[in-house]
C-alpha cells in the first residue's frame, strides 16, 4: 500500500482502522473498512479526525467518553467500579463505594482532573483525616463540669451542650430532683433524658458516643481505597504516577473487646423480655460457633444435621451426644478458606436450635430451608441492618439497667460491645478450657497465625491453665490406652 494513513492497516486484502492500545482502553474500537482502498482511506481519515476532536474535548462516538470527562476523578471512579470493583464481594463493594463517594466529594464532586491529584493534595487529605474532630462547646463545657466537681463523661457533656451548662450542673448536682425540674423543665421533657430516676441522672457513654479521637479506621479505609483507585488510573494511562505510592497509611488498632458471661446474659435477658428470642439465640450461636454475623444469619434448618461416626473421633463422641443418642451440628463454609466443616452443638443450645426449627415448621406453608435466626416481624431471615439495630438497642438497655443497679463496670463493658466481639470471646473461652490453638482455628475459620495472635493477647497463663493442661494429657492417655486395649482384644478374638 503506497499511501500511508495513520492507524490504517491492510491484512490479506482487507483494510482496517486500528487504534493504539491506549485508545482501545478508552473506548475506541477497531473498524473493518472493506477491500476498497479509496473508501477505506476516506473512512480512516474521518475516524482520525474524530480522535483529534475528542482529544480537544469535542464530540465523540457513543462508546467513547469525552476527553475532558475522561480525565476527571468521577470518570476514573466509574471505570474503577465497572472494571475492578465489580469482581469483588458484595460487602467489599459496599465499603469501597462508601469511601469512593467521599473521595468524589473531596475532588470537587468528581470534577477535578485526576492528573491534578498529586502527592501534596493526598498528604493534606491524610492530615485532615488524622486530625481529632473539633470539640467546640463540648470541650468548654467539659472544663466547667469538672470545675463543678462533675465527672467529664459523655452524657454530662451531652446535657451541657443541649441544655446549657448551668442547667446541666443543676440537674447533676441538685439533691432534690423537683428543684432541678424547676430549673430546666423543658429539658426534662426530652426523650433522651427518660433515664432520669429518683434523684440523679445515670450517665452513660452510649448516649453520646465515644471520646474525641482521630478516626483511624475511616482514615485508613479511605486512604487505602484512594491508593487503589490511583493505581487503577495509572494502569489505564490516566496518570503518569501514583501519588499515593509512598504515603504511609495509618494502621488502625485491632478491636480487642471480650464479652463476659454476665454481659452476654444481660443482653439476652433484655432480648427475651422484648419478645426477641431470636437475638438471644444469635448471641448463643455467635459465642459457640464463632462465625461472622453474616454467616450466622444465613444458617438454615438444612445446615443442622446429624454428624456421621467417621466425622467424630471415638474419644469425643460421648461428650457430644444429645438425648437422642446422636451428635448434631451445623455445616459451615469457612468465609476465607472456603472449607466446609461441621461444628457440633450440645446442651441447652441444641435444644434451642431444635425448638427454633420446630417453630418454623408449624405453619401451613413449610419453607424448604427455614432460617435458624428468624425475624419475629416477618417470620423470615433477618436483614443484617435490622439484626444489628436490634442487638444495639438491647445492649443499650442492658447498659442502662446495669448503671441503675450501681454496676458501673458492667455498664461500661456493655457500652463498647459489638456483635462481632462474640467470635473473639468464644475463641478465648475455648482456650481457657485448654483447647489447642489449631482446634480453635478449625472452628473459627481464622488462620492459625491469626488465632495465635488473638490468644496471645487474651489467653491466660496461670496455675489453673497449667493444671488443666496436665489433666487433659492424663485423660487423653487413659482414653488412648483403653482404645488400644479394646482394639487388641478385638484382634485376638478375630
Amino acid at each position: 500500500m503506497a499511501v500511508k494513513i495513520e492507524r490504517l492497516v491492510e491484512k490479506n486484502g482487507n483494510y482496517y482502522w486500528q487504534p493504539s492500545k491506549s485508545l482501545r482502553d478508552k473506548g475506541w474500537e477497531s473498524q473493518k473498512l472493506g477491500r476498497n482502498m479509496a473508501a477505506a482511506i476516506e473512512r480512516a481519515n474521518k475516524l482520525n479526525q474524530d480522535v483529534d476532536k475528542w482529544n480537544a474535548g469535542g464530540e465523540k462516538p457513543a462508546q467513547v467518553d469525552r476527553k475532558a470527562e475522561r480525565a476527571s476523578v468521577a470518570h476514573a471512579i466509574r471505570r474503577y467500579k465497572a472494571e475492578d470493583l465489580a469482581t469483588k464481594a458484595k460487602s467489599t463493594r459496599a465499603t469501597y463505594n462508601s469511601y469512593l463517594g467521599m473521595i468524589e466529594e473531596w475532588a470537587d464532586e468528581g470534577r477535578t482532573p485526576i492528573r491534578l491529584i498529586d502527592r501534596a493534595r493526598c498528604v493534606v487529605l491524610k492530615d485532615a483525616l488524622l486530625k481529632p474532630p473539633e470539640l467546640g462547646a463540648f470541650e468548654a463545657n467539659g472544663r466547667k463540669l469538672r470545675a463543678a466537681g462533675i465527672d467529664d463523661d459523655r452524657a454530662a457533656l451531652w446535657l451541657a451542650h443541649h441544655a446549657g451548662i448551668d442547667a446541666a450542673i443543676a440537674l447533676l448536682t441538685a439533691p432534690p430532683l423537683a428543684w432541678a425540674k424547676d430549673v430546666a423543665p423543658a429539658i426534662l421533657r426530652k426523650k433522651e433524658l427518660a433515664i432520669i430516676h429518683d434523684e440523679r441522672i445515670y450517665r452513660l457513654r452510649v448516649l453520646c458516643g465515644r471520646e474525641a479521637r482521630p478516626r483511624l479506621h475511616r482514615a485508613s479505609g479511605l486512604l487505602s481505597v484512594l491508593k487503589s483507585l490511583m493505581k487503577f488510573a495509572l494502569d489505564k494511562d490516566m496518570i503518569d504516577a501514583n501519588p499515593m505510592a509512598d504515603i504511609e497509611i495509618p494502621e488502625p488498632p485491632a478491636r480487642q473487646q471480650i464479652i463476659p458471661a454476665g454481659a452476654r446474659q444481660a443482653i439476652a435477658a433484655v432480648a427475651v423480655e422484648n419478645k426477641r428470642a431470636s437475638i438471644a439465640l444469635g448471641i448463643s450461636l455467635g459465642f459457640n460457633l464463632m462465625q461472622r454475623e453474616g454467616d450466622l444469619l444465613k444458617l438454615g434448618a438444612a445446615d443442622f444435621r446429624e454428624m456421621l461416626p467417621h466425622e467424630v473421633p471415638a474419644e469425643a463422641r460421648a461428650s457430644l451426644l444429645g438425648r437422642d443418642g446422636t451428635v448434631k451440628g451445623f455445616t459451615l463454609r469457612q468465609h476465607k478458606t472456603k472449607v466446609w466443616i461441621a461444628v457440633p452443638i450440645i446442651g441447652e443450645l441444641r435444644d434451642e436450635v431444635d425448638a427454633a426449627i420446630a417453630a418454623t415448621r408449624t405453619d401451613k406453608v413449610k419453607p424448604f430451608n427455614p432460617s435458624i435466626i428468624v425475624d419475629e416481624d416477618t417470620g423470615g431471615a433477618y436483614p443484617a441492618w435490622k439484626f444489628q439495630r436490634q442487638f444495639r438497642r438491647f445492649v443499650t438497655i442492658a447498659s442502662e439497667r446495669a448503671a441503675e443497679a450501681g454496676d458501673i463496670d458492667l455498664a461500661n463493658e456493655l457500652a463498647d460491645i459489638e456483635f462481632r466481639d462474640l467470635r473473639r470471646t468464644g475463641m478465648v473461652h475455648m482456650f481457657e478450657l485448654g483447647v489447642p490453638d489449631h482446634f480453635i482455628a478449625a472452628v473459627s475459620g481464622h488462620t492459625l497465625e491469626r488465632t495465635k495472635k488473638i490468644l496471645e493477647v487474651y489467653g491466660p497463663r496461670n496455675t489453673r491453665m497449667a493444671a488443666s493442661g496436665v489433666a487433659m494429657a492424663v485423660t487423653q492417655l487413659k482414653v488412648r490406652a483403653e482404645a488400644e486395649a479394646r482394639q487388641a482384644g478385638e484382634q485376638e478374638q478375630a
